[in-house]
């Protein structure tokens, strides 16, 4: 079996960001109609799908989730959301975009200086050996301070069965001052 420290020093990370179009917010009727779905319950929507896939991989892998809300150069709020789940370097995945043609975004700086937030959250998180926890809407990032979630897939996704998770684990979430 790989000794756990190896397999940390190898994760690296997967950053999406989720970001709603300029248009004015939508009706409260298409919200309840389900035609409009904002981008926390994307991200929500994201996370719970990788939950999932214990079920189709037939193990489970701890991962870090982070979702942090940004505020773009043109005024709009975005969503950051990070998983620790693909081995991609930095440095490789900007050349790579640049290398592919495709067109790049006038703000992919601000992107990639998010991701290396991310990425440093996470690196001090290994080093005080933050691990399992489970996720909860209220530890998210806050102002300038950051909770960080190590999460595991669980076949009962619904928001309890995480409470009793957590309760089970009888761990505390430890937070990190960023500055």
């Amino acid at each position: 079996m790989q000794d756990p420290a190896t397999r940390l020093r190898k994760t690296e990370l997967l950053s999406k960001f989720v970001i709603p179009s300029q248009l004015p917010p939508p009706s409260e009727e298409a919200l309840r109609l389900g035609v409009y779905r904002s981008p926390e319950d994307i991200v929500r929507c994201q996370c719970l799908a990788c939950t999932g896939l214990s079920e189709l991989q037939g193990f489970t892998l701890p991962r870090f989730f982070e979702s942090h809300k940004v505020v773009m150069p043109w005024g709009e709020t975005a969503l950051l959301s990070v998983l620790e789940v693909v081995p991609l370097r930095l440095d490789k995945l900007y050349h790579t975009l640049e290398d592919s043609g495709v067109r790049l975004s006038n703000f992919v700086h601000i992107y990639l200086n998010l991701f290396k937030e991310g990425v440093a959250i996470i690196d001090a998180a290994h080093r005080k050996h933050i691990h399992h926890l489970d996720i909860h809407e209220d530890r998210h990032f806050d102002g300038c301070r950051v909770v960080l979630i190590d999460w595991r897939n669980d076949k009962a996704l619904d928001e309890g069965s995480l409470v009793k998770n957590d309760q089970a684990l009888g761990r505390r979430v430890e937070e990190l001052n960023l500055w």
